[in-house]
């Protein structure tokens, strides 16, 4: 009888250590799926939800205010040369104060007693998106699937289960274009967009447009390598999906730009080793 009730005491501890062994394990590791694939990405274009993130900027009355260390934090924050998380970016309200501020100020020290002194500043042209060709969307849509994971491991592009958004546009300031030393660049500028906007698909082209036709100044195509038309800059926004395969959040968490319209793989590169470097997602 003894013996029997060793043995279930034997049992009953062996039982209980067995019941709490498994919760004092270290939890898994993070899973990479059969393919290999750690996070899912999917392409975009910029679109017109940007602008308004970015909103309307004011252009000073004086053009000498353009290399200012003021306005030149504006455009930092507008076209940010390195990338930035959006977070450090002001609200909307405090740039539209600043840019209200500066304008204010270049109006009052002009030191001009004409009746154009108390002229009311005048509110600048809104940025614009600049339109992609098909086949050079594709393009780029195939090298980001091929070459993306060798920047940033274990990235897929799979639009279906995507959770994060590399959105890429060319955003046009039209009013860093107006100096006098732009003068012929703008004006060939402004037929661009005329041409543009006739055979864009959507409102204001920022969406991919069919190949072929006679623009002689698309976004991505028939502009040397170096080409960087004044006040013209390849951007590309990072962003979470609200859920796999959804659509993007309202705002992103980080932006890079760079001056010039024929750069979107160096933008999206710059992009992918910052996520890396930093071990993001």
């Amino acid at each position: 009888m003894l013996r029997r009730y060793v043995l279930l005491a034997r049992a009953i501890v062996l039982s209980f250590v067995c019941g709490v062994a498994p919760a004092q394990q270290p939890p898994p590791p993070a899973q990479t799926t059969q393919d290999g694939c750690k996070s899912y990405y999917t392409l975009e274009l910029l679109d017109q939800s940007v602008l308004q993130l970015l909103g309307t900027p004011l252009a000073p009355s004086n053009q000498a205010l353009f290399p200012s260390p003021s306005w030149q934090q504006l455009q930092e924050w507008d076209f940010p040369s390195k990338v930035t998380a959006w977070s450090e970016r002001p609200g909307p309200e405090e740039v539209a104060k600043r840019r209200r501020e500066l304008v204010a100020a270049s109006t009052a020290g002009r030191g001009d007693k004409s009746k154009n002194t108390s002229a009311p500043p005048r509110v600048s042209r809104p940025y614009e998106l600049l339109p992609f060709l098909e086949k050079d969307y594709r393009d780029l849509e195939k090298w980001l699937t091929k070459e993306g994971p060798k920047k940033l491991p274990g990235m897929c592009v799979d639009q279906g289960k995507a959770g994060y958004i590399l959105a890429v546009g060319v955003i046009a300031d039209r009013n860093g274009a107006t100096s006098p030393d732009n003068a012929i660049a703008q004006s060939q500028y402004d037929q661009s967009l005329t041409h543009q906007s006739d055979r864009s698909v959507g409102p204001n082209a920022a969406t991919v447009s069919p190949s072929g036709g006679d623009r002689p100044a698309d976004a991505l195509s028939r502009l040397d390598a170096g080409s960087s038309r004044p006040g013209v800059y390849t951007c590309t926004y990072w962003y979470r999906t609200n859920g796999p395969g959804g659509a993007h959040r309202e705002a992103p968490d980080y932006y890079y730009c760079h001056s010039g319209d024929n750069i979107p793989k160096s933008v999206v590169t710059a992009m992918l080793k910052y996520l890396a470097k930093n071990h993001l997602p």
